[in-house]
């Protein structure tokens, strides 16, 4: 990866954050599929790359 985020989960984004509490359903849209793919969640460890490097 040159630029980005990582992050390391070994389930879905999605169902870790509503299992640990950092996110809950208020809306079905955000039970949809299209919601779900494009969920992200800045409470799990993750780390910024520019350039190939880690920052």
């Amino acid at each position: 990866m040159k630029n980005g985020i990582y992050i390391f989960v070994d389930e879905g984004l999605y169902d870790w954050a509503i299992e640990n509490d950092f996110f809950k359903v208020k809306n079905e849209h955000q039970k949809e599929a299209k919601f779900i793919q494009q969920f992200t969640c800045a409470s799990i460890e993750h780390f910024h790359f520019e350039n190939g490097e880690r920052g």
